[in-house]
């Protein structure tokens, strides 16, 4: 890719973008069951490019942010949809520089998938973020039961305190 200003012969502009979607669920039910696969994509390699990347099945509808906050995408860093969503990537040159680019992306079954990412602390995507604040709600939860066992625990040992004057 390239991004050259100038005269008609010299000025030049890649811009690319990748829709990355899988095959339709009628022919994946053949091959595992469909409810837990997921599309992975992951940037190895950005040098004077930038990348962005959004949910969609294809480029008219792909309108999701992926990375928060619509941010570029950072390399080595695993992002996913579910495989009836799919990705397209928009990737466009720094000016009058050389640019490298590779991704990769692949179908994984991520049914039991809710472990690791509590355990890697990963709440990238929508999915991460529905389980973050769940997470947050639980511990509110706990900790708003901790503080009516332990109030009513005071309460019980004042009345207690008092029985016996």
């Amino acid at each position: 890719m390239l991004y050259r200003i100038g005269s008609p012969s010299y000025r030049k502009s890649d811009t690319c973008y990748y829709d990355i979607h899988s095959v339709p669920d009628t022919e994946l039910k053949g091959i595992k069951s469909v409810l837990g696969l997921r599309i992975f994509m992951k940037v190895i390699k950005k040098k004077n490019v930038n990348v962005y990347l959004y949910g969609g099945r294809d480029r008219f509808n792909a309108i999701g942010n992926v990375v928060y906050g619509n941010e570029q995408v950072e390399i080595g860093k695993n992002y996913t949809v579910k495989n009836t969503e799919g990705f397209m990537m928009i990737a466009y040159p720094e000016k009058d520089v050389e640019t490298e680019l590779e991704f990769e992306y692949w179908i994984a079954d991520m049914s039991s998938d809710l472990e690791q990412r509590l355990e890697d602390l990963n709440f990238d995507g929508k999915d991460g973020q529905v389980i973050f604040i769940g997470l947050i709600m639980v511990i509110v939860l706990i900790i708003l039961c901790l503080c009516c066992i332990g109030f009513c625990c005071a309460k019980v040992c004042m009345r207690q305190k008092s029985d016996k004057v």
